[in-house]
């Protein structure tokens, strides 16, 4: 079943505000001043769309998120707060608002409870006034195609073993983007091996003409990675060795092959971004990407947009940014202030 998203609304968004925000069909860019809540709104939708209770460090901070579909389906997710009247109360009369609920939470942690994400179906519910019907949840999550590209800087990553992130903080640069990098670059190299398998498929299967077609069908989608990744890292003297399987880049350098590992972590962003989205086959998705200018060039920053648009037109972008840059080549129209979209509840 293929759907967009249609508007997400939040309830209780810091214990002030209601969030009603409509979204367009391939590109909304979320803008706001620090701490406003658009990290904690694309990772309430994320944590919805993957079937999956709000992260403990969020929970508090709503209590209510619904992501609707143009189908006419929707994703809810309730939180419910011991008290969270009082809780609302006194933090409205705190002047910062996110301390007065980090104090708090603690003595309510124990009457938090994240309900089971429900599926709704409100067309049908309009029509017949039968009530939300429930519909199987795990297949529509299961068929939504969607990505969450989170930020990224240079820390090294976190690990469970204290002494062992101390090693890391002193002995090694491998950072959380390396690390989801990695991940990636697993998942594409395997994509690459099925992408073989339908080829030697089609070729056993179709008729000459039509399998060569399909073949150089594929083959070209890759190409125009390729370009775009070759044409970014112009300027860094790189280019992608199209006669390795791995993700590998000669350096004009040394004019050597160096593994993915040795770029800059701008191009590491850049690369988990681009394959990210290359992977969908330019079929219908979801991308939502927390502040993802992080370390990357300006002009890397103003093409984004296009280049993600580019590799896949049919990809819905749901975005926060800082950056003015972003929305430069012609996305000023489908920004979105937080601030403008907040109802102070009474």
């Amino acid at each position: 079943m293929l759907m967009k998203i249609e508007k997400v609304t939040i309830s209780n968004l810091w214990g002030r505000f209601d969030i009603e925000w409509t979204i367009n069909k391939q590109v909304s860019i979320l803008s706001g001043i620090n701490g406003s809540g658009k990290s904690t709104i694309l990772r309430a939708m994320a944590s919805v769309l993957r079937g999956e209770p709000l992260p403990e460090n969020i929970a508090h901070r709503l209590s209510r998120i619904q992501v609707m579909f143009d189908s006419g389906l929707s994703l809810s997710l309730d939180v419910r707060i011991e008290d969270f009247d009082g809780l609302q109360s006194r933090a409205k009369n705190n002047i910062d608002l996110s301390k007065a609920f980090d104090k708090l939470k603690d003595k309510f942690k124990q009457g938090m409870e994240n309900k089971t994400v429900s599926l709704v179906n409100s067309q049908r519910m309009s029509l017949n006034g039968a009530g939300h019907e429930k519909i199987d949840i795990k297949q529509f999550i299961n068929d939504l195609k969607f990505s969450y590209i989170s930020t990224f800087d240079s820390a090294p990553a976190r690990h469970d073993d204290p002494k062992l992130y101390m090693e890391y903080l002193i002995n090694s640069s491998y950072s959380e983007l390396d690390r989801h990098l990695e991940i990636v670059v697993e998942r594409y190299k395997t994509y690459q091996i099925e992408l073989s398998t339908r080829m030697s498929k089609m070729m056993s299967v179709a008729e000459s003409k039509d399998a060569f077609g399909d073949i150089k069908n594929l083959m070209s989608k890759r190409s125009v990675l390729q370009d775009v990744l070759d044409d970014l890292m112009l300027e860094s003297g790189k280019r992608v060795n199209r006669d390795k399987g791995d993700v590998e880049f000669i350096f004009n350098s040394d004019e050597v092959s160096h593994s993915y590992k040795d770029l800059s972590a701008g191009e590491k962003q850049l690369l988990l971004i681009l394959l990210t989205v290359f992977m969908q086959e330019e079929r219908e998705a979801i991308l939502i990407m927390d502040e993802p200018e992080i370390s990357l060039h300006v002009d890397w920053q103003r093409r984004l947009l296009d280049v993600v648009t580019q590799l896949n037109p049919n990809c819905q972008v749901i975005v926060s940014t800082h950056s003015p840059a972003m929305i430069l080549n012609g996305w000023q129209s489908a920004v979105d202030n937080i601030s403008a979209m907040a109802k102070q509840i009474i």
